[in-house]
């Protein structure tokens, strides 16, 4: 048993080949092959260039050539050629091959295809693989991949108010205590990195995109979707036509987003898509005569190579036009959207029948519930809301999608919590001092409620709004218990100890921007 060559994006496996004795035509003429067979005949039996048809016609075949007779025509026979085309390709590509010799094509007699290697292993090697995959068509004859591409447009200055937004979500995960491991190839920031980032990240810039398009801070410019064929050239867009008069006439531009790509499977680590020759381009209006379309190329026909189970974000750009329809920006156009991030995500979907074993995006939610496991592990009426309440603490996390900035995200959270309180609704209201410095950006940041369970250690954290100014200052957080229904306020009522407030304050710029004092925390009765 000789382990002869990798197939690859056919059978995703090592080909095991039992190598079988040559076989050489003795006569000249290879015609009569049988349905589902090959032949390698080599230059010392031919007889004459003129005695047979297929080196007449192709002179480079006086070295010798392969034939074989597929079983079927039309479709069968067209993948036949393709796959043929594929594994060449690949073992070229592979240094396993010495393409100085004839690649197959298509024979003179009807559905054969004709080849000729120096290696005698590779000639029985394709021919192997040929014989084994002549058959009728199936449903998906071939692996596919799924690209999907989300374009996103931002407010012009919103690198950190995203950062928060993603941020808002970290409270228990890996990042809480393996950071580097996320940031360490965002050296320059989200909007300036080509970059492929894995869960819970990648989840949490989708969740946090989620929230800036709630607060009409982004923008989904277009998503398109397209499943292409492993090895095969693969355009898709999502455009219309432009026109724009002119002194001689009308021109006519595309507008929107166009890719092309040809996509592979790596055979050794099948969680990595190469996606050869990636070209994305986004072309917008300018409302100019002169020039009247900008086109944006954030992946100029250069390969990049993807995992299936993580989120690439390419594409990002700061551009002088609204990246909605084109305007130029002025002073003062803060609400203008003049950034973009391109998001793309990739599937593999094998042929019907086949082991499902790829690794798969799958999204985390915003889940803050508990198993069963967590609960049996926390205190059942052992804690009262005062002792809950004196557990708070500050926390910071980096600013994953910003480390360029050394000020991290803050907030406040619970080292203790008990199964009898967990879903006692708090109220968090942050006010600023009567008299000091400093400023929030949203007022509808200055109140939020949480179950308690959500902001408890390990589960999750109140976010602190953020800060508009660069300017320290003086503020006051109220946590209470909910009031806003029957149940809360009786709830609340019942309550010995209903919340604490305190003072802190705010230092922008420092790697510990947030100063706090246990002791000056007071109880609300």
């Amino acid at each position: 048993m000789i382990i002869l060559r990798n197939t690859g994006n056919v059978s995703l496996a090592l080909f095991a080949l039992t190598l079988l004795p040559w076989v050489f035509s003795q006569s000249a003429n290879a015609a009569n092959l049988a349905p589902g067979t090959y032949k390698c005949t080599n230059a010392a039996d031919f007889g004459g260039a003129s005695a047979d048809p297929e080196v007449a016609k192709n002179p480079k075949l006086v070295s010798g050539f392969c034939k074989y007779q597929a079983r079927f025509g039309d479709q069968a026979f067209r993948n036949l050629q393709l796959l043929a085309r594929r594994l060449v390709k690949q073992w070229s590509a592979q240094g396993e091959l010495d393409l100085n010799n004839i690649e197959p094509t298509e024979g003179m007699g009807p559905n054969t295809i004709i080849w000729w290697f120096s290696d005698p292993d590779s000639n029985v090697a394709l021919g192997e693989m040929l014989a084994q995959n002549d058959h009728l068509p199936r449903l998906r004859e071939f692996p596919q991949v799924e690209i999907v591409t989300t374009m996103y447009s931002f407010e012009r200055g919103y690198e950190r108010e995203l950062g928060m937004d993603v941020g808002a979500f970290y409270g228990k995960r890996e990042l809480e205590t393996e950071p580097g491991k996320f940031i360490s190839n965002l050296t320059g920031g989200i909007f300036s990195s080509t970059v492929g980032i894995g869960n819970p990240l990648a989840s949490f810039l989708e969740l946090g995109i989620n929230a800036s398009m709630n607060k009409k801070r982004a923008e989904i410019v277009t998503r398109v979707s397209n499943v292409c064929t492993v090895g095969s050239s693969c355009n898709y867009s999502h455009n219309k036509k432009f026109y724009v008069m002119h002194n001689v006439g009308v021109k006519e531009d595309d507008i929107g987003l166009k890719i092309s790509a040809t996509p592979w499977i790596d055979a050794e680590n099948p969680s990595l898509v190469l996606l050869q020759g990636l070209n994305i381009s986004y072309a917008i209006p300018t409302g100019e005569k002169d020039s009247p379309v900008d086109i944006y190329m954030p992946y100029n026909y250069r390969d990049l190579t993807l995992r299936a189970d993580q989120l690439y974000v390419l594409g990002n750009e700061s551009t002088n036009v609204d990246v909605r329809n084109g305007k130029l920006i002025g002073v003062g156009s803060e609400k203008a959207h003049n950034q973009f991030l391109i998001l793309m995500k990739v599937s593999v979907q094998l042929p019907e029948g086949s082991k499902q074993d790829f690794p798969q995006y799958q999204p985390v939610k915003d889940d803050r519930s508990y198993s069963q496991e967590e609960l049996n592990a926390l205190p059942n009426g052992e804690l009262s809301l005062g002792d809950i309440f004196d557990s708070l603490e500050p926390v910071c996390f980096p600013d994953v999608l910003n480390p360029q900035n050394s000020e991290p995200i803050c907030g406040f959270r619970f080292s203790k919590l008990d199964r009898k309180l967990m879903d006692h609704r708090l109220r968090f209201t942050v006010k600023k001092k009567l008299f000091g410095n400093g400023s929030f950006r949203n007022e509808s940041d200055l109140e939020k409620v949480w179950p308690l369970s959500a902001v408890y250690k390990g589960k999750g954290y109140y976010q602190l709004p953020m800060f508009d100014n660069q300017e320290a200052g003086s503020f006051v957080l109220t946590i209470e218990l909910d009031g806003s229904n029957k149940v809360a306020k009786k709830l609340k009522k019942a309550a010995l100890v209903k919340g604490v407030k305190f003072e802190f304050g705010y230092f922008p710029g420092s790697t510990n921007p947030i100063q706090f004092a246990p002791e000056f925390v007071k109880r609300i009765k």
